[in-house]
């Protein structure tokens, strides 16, 4: 989502709009791809992103310095946006010092004083102690679940055996509204769908039993 704010500025901000623009965790990688906040000296674009490589690497243009990134934990939306905001006079000073010169094999950027106090003044703000709620907790349903009972979790929904569609994506809704607006909890749907599928295997046991 571009920047829709009227005040005149050198650069760009593109927003975030959703928590999974700024974390990824491939399938099969004990940990989530690196974050960062960059800034496209070229055009001028300053944005949050994840790394699309696993372990990391640079691009072309980044190694030539005609873009900078910062490390930044995975933040939740609110907090990626707002260090946008915090940045943005910062990154267009750095904008408003960049040039390129030729070294004899690529373009290369190169900054003024004032742009290279405001880099440092930007790694500076990125590097800072964040709160754990500026920070993305992402929990699987499974393990967000784990410390309620099931006798508890099933009394608190009203999820049954006899629960149709329509009602478990009603109770799926009402459960992803309760999370925290900081926390991401991956595959409730898919939880509840098989804790269902649990009752009514339990229940067609019992029936063979009697």
């Amino acid at each position: 989502m571009l920047s829709t704010d009227t005040t005149e500025s050198a650069i760009t901000i593109v927003y975030v709009d959703s928590p999974d623009e700024i974390y990824h965790r491939y399938r099969g990688q004990t940990s989530a791809q690196p974050c960062y906040v960059q800034l496209d000296c070229e055009e001028g674009v300053l944005r949050v992103g994840y790394s699309p490589h696993i372990g990391g690497g640079r691009s072309i243009a980044e190694h030539h310095r005609r873009a900078l990134r910062w490390h930044i934990p995975a933040l939740t939306v609110d907090a990626a946006n707002a260090l946008l905001d915090r940045l943005s006079p910062l990154a267009e000073r750095v904008f408003l010092g960049y040039s390129t010169l030729w070294d004899g094999h690529n373009r290369v950027g190169t900054f003024d004083e004032d742009a290279k106090d405001a880099e440092t003044d930007i790694a500076r703000e990125c590097e800072r102690d964040w709160h754990e709620r500026e920070v993305q907790q992402r929990w699987e349903a499974a393990d967000y679940y784990a410390d309620i009972s099931r006798r508890e979790l099933l009394d608190a929904t009203g999820l049954t055996a006899e629960t149709t569609d329509e009602e478990l994506a009603s109770i799926v809704a009402a459960e992803e509204g309760r999370v925290e607006s900081w926390m991401t909890v991956d595959g409730i749907g898919r939880y509840f769908e098989w804790l269902r599928d649990k009752l009514r295997e339990d229940a067609r046991d019992e029936t063979i039993d009697k």
